[in-house]
């Protein structure tokens, strides 16, 4: 029956967000990093729906035009991204529209494309009404009735792609953030709401093009003496690639080829290749370069000339030329943008600098000489959400010594929740040394379910480091919040609702104020915020991860239970509190009427244990242990004693599992 439900919800989402269409254009995923908050991650629609748009979208991202961007506006209904200090520093290509398909040129005034099979929907993803914006909105209501009132003027909005991961990422920032009617840089806006604190993109980037194996990306260096020109090559195109990275490792340079840049045409091309010794090919076979209709024309991008089958020739690209000739495009301008238009702006002449014939050309009158062309590997870090991506797969349980023994459960205290006397411990999940990508966090949460494991327990400061225990924060949270999207989207058994997700608050090491301790502010939005990054709507337990003498006892139980009232979390408790002090809270707790802590994680066989565990069961407080070194023989077991299982391997996990359920449940 949950199926055919999962089934009929899945169905009815990708009819209203999702419309079927005749539609056979490409789609992509465009994934976001944010700062705090994770990555989100959108599907375009096809790129025959919105061709201009999605191409100019898709270019964007790929040019790397949104990285340092913010979202900075929030409304009820949208939330507003693209707001970019880095326009004015010169040192990237400037943003241009597509003229895709050979369309006209597009003219300031020109309107987005309309197509109603795409309307304004809660998750959709819509360019500004601007042609030629950076501007993007992430719709958060039905938007359509609004929508279809400007489909034929110049407010027309049209959608590029929809949220598939992360929306409650977007929810939790339009719906926690402070707003202000102050722009950064204009000023007061009335009728606008801008956040207080806008929200950074990290880094963007077309999910495809990063797992796209058939070539190797790579960084081009040109060296002149006006300065650096770096250009980073497509993950596409591998035969042009290959030759460009050919030419420039065994001629481009001055000694071999003693190439130049000798051709310019300000607000079109710099051309280069003009070159002293004759080309040697890259391999005795001869072949068209590549045009890919994903990778246009346009300012920044770097193509290999039509003309001949080995050429040695190139262009930087100074404006949108996909209307004008295709060429095959084998890199962007990574950095050096303002060497590019130093050289753009040098003296020219129509006479060719060799030949002295006047081609109806611009020329250089004085060529620039590559002086040295430089090739490495281009080493992105490892995006979690591209191990998510590409782990589709799950991966077989271990076999074990012995018949694995069924998983025992305890009552948690008064939550009344029932807790597998194992949890999974995550201080480790992000550490390098331990556990430090998606992959190993998928497999050991996956197989921590498989045995029956049902508490996961994290928290803010997390991963701690085992060889210096210094901690650095979120990637815990981060990682788990990735996991747990993929568990669910492999296996349509899986219920968040049957796990026990614990996180802690106190220091989540971003050494910002209010970000440490256990003030209202910090206790409501740092709840918030573990939201966001675990990807979840309420947390079962949240705790306090240290205790705080310098906030009033009061504050603290009130601000735990203003986030049980507004069903952010179930239970709260404490961790790392002495006994004098948790007993404190309880009694607060019942004189001011909110529901009292519940939960007490503390270190196994600590300080004043037996007087804990005493304490424990006369407020009915549900005990949780971690440091538990000796995994047989348990004579002091306790109904409410759960103890946390750190594991770095999966081996290392089942093996604790087979002795430790075993031992445990001769006590039971």
């Amino acid at each position: 029956m949950i199926y055919i439900l999962y089934v009929l919800v899945i169905t009815l989402f990708s009819h209203i967000i999702m419309p079927v269409s005749s539609y056979t254009g490409s789609q992509y995923t465009v994934v976001m990093e944010l700062d705090h908050f994770g990555s989100i991650a959108m599907t375009t629609v096809p790129t025959d729906a919105f061709p201009r748009a999605t191409h100019t979208f898709l270019s964007n991202v790929r040019r790397r035009m949104y990285d340092g961007c913010v979202f900075y506006r929030s409304e009820f209904f949208v939330l507003q991204g693209g707001e970019c200090v880095h326009w004015d520093e010169e040192d990237r290509p400037p943003h241009v529209l597509h003229n895709y398909n050979n369309d006209s040129p597009v003219t300031p005034v020109s309107p987005p494309e309309w197509n109603a099979e795409y309307p304004h929907v809660a998750g959709s993803v819509a360019l500004a009404g601007d042609p030629a914006s950076m501007h993007f909105f992430i719709n958060l209501i039905d938007r359509r009735e609004w929508s279809n009132q400007f489909q034929d003027g110049v407010r027309s909005e049209p959608v590029v792609g929809h949220i598939v991961q992360g929306i409650d990422i977007i929810q939790a920032i339009s719906s926690t953030s402070k707003v202000t009617d102050t722009h950064k840089i204009f000023g007061q806006v009335h009728g606008m709401n801008f956040l207080d604190t806008p929200i950074h993109i990290r880094h963007a980037f077309v999910l495809e093009d990063e797992m796209n194996k058939a070539t190797q990306t790579f960084l081009v260096s040109f060296t002149t003496r006006y300065g650096k020109i770096v250009m980073r090559t497509v993950p596409s195109n591998p035969k042009s690639v290959k030759m460009f990275i050919h030419n420039c490792q065994h001629y481009y340079a001055n000694p071999p080829g003693g190439c130049t840049f000798y051709r310019s045409e300000k607000g079109k091309l710099l051309m280069a290749g003009e070159c002293a010794q004759p080309h040697v090919p890259v391999t005795s076979e001869t072949f068209a370069p590549e045009f890919d209709q994903d990778w246009p024309n346009i300012a920044g991008s770097v193509t290999l000339t039509g003309e001949d089958t080995t050429s040695e020739f190139f262009f930087i690209n100074d404006g949108n030329n996909s209307d004008w000739i295709k060429r095959a495009v084998v890199a962007h301008v990574e950095e050096g943008w303002t060497v590019v238009r130093n050289i753009l702006a040098l003296p020219t002449q129509t006479t060719h600098p060799t030949t002295k014939l006047d081609l109806k050309m611009v020329f250089l009158t004085q060529a620039i000489g590559i002086e040295k062309c430089e090739v490495r590997p281009f080493l992105t870090e490892q995006h979690p959400i591209l191990s998510y991506m590409n782990n589709r797969r799950s991966q077989p349980l271990g076999g074990f010594a012995a018949p694995m023994p069924a998983m025992v459960f305890k009552r948690l205290g008064a939550t009344e929740l029932q807790a597998s006397i194992l949890g999974l411990g995550a201080h480790n999940f992000g550490d390098p040394q331990k556990v430090g990508n998606l992959e190993k966090v998928v497999v050991l949460v996956q197989n921590a379910l498989r045995v029956g494991i049902n508490l996961i327990d994290t928290a803010d400061c997390y991963p701690c480091f085992a060889s210096t225990g210094a901690c650095i924060g979120k990637q815990s949270e981060i990682l788990i919040g990735h996991a747990l999207q993929q568990l669910k989207t492999q296996d349509h058994t899986f219920e968040r609702d049957s796990l026990i997700i614990m996180s802690k608050i106190y220091d989540d090491r971003s050494n910002l104020p209010n970000s440490r301790g256990l003030s209202r502010k910090h206790i409501i939005r740092g709840c918030y915020q573990a939201l966001a990054r675990l990807q979840l709507t309420y947390l079962d337990v949240f705790l306090a991860h240290a205790d705080d003498p310098s906030i009033s006892m009061d504050s603290i139980v009130t601000a735990f239970g203003f986030l049980i009232a507004q069903g952010k979390i179930l239970h709260w408790g404490v961790s790392n509190w002495n006994l004098d002090r948790l007993e404190l809270a309880v009694h607060t707790a019942h004189r001011l009427g909110v529901p009292p802590p519940m939960v007490d994680q503390t270190i196994a066989g600590g300080d004043r244990f037996e007087e804990r565990k005493l304490l424990c069961q006369k407020y009915d407080i549900g005990l949780v242990l971690f440091g538990a070194r000796h995994l047989n023989g348990f004579p002091n077991t306790t109904p409410y004693e759960i103890r946390l299982l750190a594991a770095s391997k999966v081996e290392q996990l089942l093996d604790t599992v087979q002795v430790t359920v075993a031992a445990l449940g001769k006590h039971m």
